[in-house]
């Protein structure tokens, strides 16, 4: 089975603060995942990088086998992303429209971006 997020040895500091300290795990195919943990464990900041919103400060992040900060774009493809404030917003069919908008106005500006250098 091939992996779908890989994750090995993450880290992710703002200035002398460690967010995430040397996080692995990893996602098969076809395999249910939860991210559960305390509050402050580096949770979000995680998915953050995941989701390409922020770089490591170290380690190596890949969605389906590309690297989320070598290969932003061919990983973007492979992401969805449902949190439980968007899933607890289900009832405002505004609010769902306006959270989906912004990742996808982020993602309509970053390959403007990249048609403009061409």
């Amino acid at each position: 089975m091939q992996d779908i997020i890989s994750v090995q040895h993450a880290t992710k500091q703002f200035g002398k603060v460690t967010a995430v300290d040397d996080v692995s795990f990893t996602v098969h195919e076809g395999e249910v995942f939860g991210f559960l943990g305390p509050n402050g464990a580096g949770k979000s900041t995680t998915i953050k990088m995941l989701t390409t919103l922020l770089k490591p400060t170290g380690g190596t992040l890949e969605l389906a086998g590309h690297n989320v900060v070598n290969d932003q774009d061919a990983a973007e493809e492979f992401l969805a992303l449902c949190s439980r404030t968007l899933a607890s917003m289900a009832t405002s069919l505004l609010g769902i429209i306006c959270t989906c908008m912004r990742y996808y106005t982020r993602s309509i500006k970053r390959h403007s971006r990249r048609v403009s250098k061409s």
